[in-house]
């Protein structure tokens, strides 16, 4: 038997820094790291996913961190601002189109997403901590 495959991944705790960990790339660990079953979304172009718990806000569990899209002037109008809340313990990881595989996150992904802290947003649009100096934030979905 083939031993699991380890990714190094970006964890997200309420109300914490983020750590970098090495997990194994398999569902019983996915699901033990956020808590239930997993739901993935895109934060950026170029492959960055969150992983989380897809029934997190329904078990009411607690305020994380937020990701927004912002939109880009002249393109994509109809799609507009918006923002949403994570919730519980989640992860960021890589995804590439070629393979649908989850892969680990570089060096150059740990620079960047240690610097998003707790109840800070991501701008989707940017693929990076939105900057709150010069943004204001949309409301959440719930």
């Amino acid at each position: 038997m083939k031993p699991p495959k380890l990714i190094r991944v970006a964890v997200f705790r309420p109300d914490a820094e983020v750590t970098f960990e090495d997990i194994e790339e398999e569902l019983a660990t996915l699901q033990k790291i956020v808590g239930g079953y997993i739901e993935m979304t895109r934060i950026s172009d170029d492959g960055l996913v969150v992983i989380c718990n897809e029934e997190g806000k329904l078990e009411e569990l607690p305020f994380n961190r937020v990701i927004t899209r912002l939109p880009i002037a002249g393109l994509e109008p109809n799609l507009g601002r918006w923002a949403d809340r994570l919730v519980g313990t989640f992860f960021v990881c890589r995804t590439s189109d070629e393979d649908a595989e989850m892969h680990g996150i570089t060096p150059a992904d740990e620079s960047l997403l240690a610097e998003w802290k707790p109840f800070e947003a991501w701008d989707i649009t940017e693929g990076k901590r939105l900057d709150k100096s010069n943004e204001t934030l949309p409301t959440p979905r719930s």
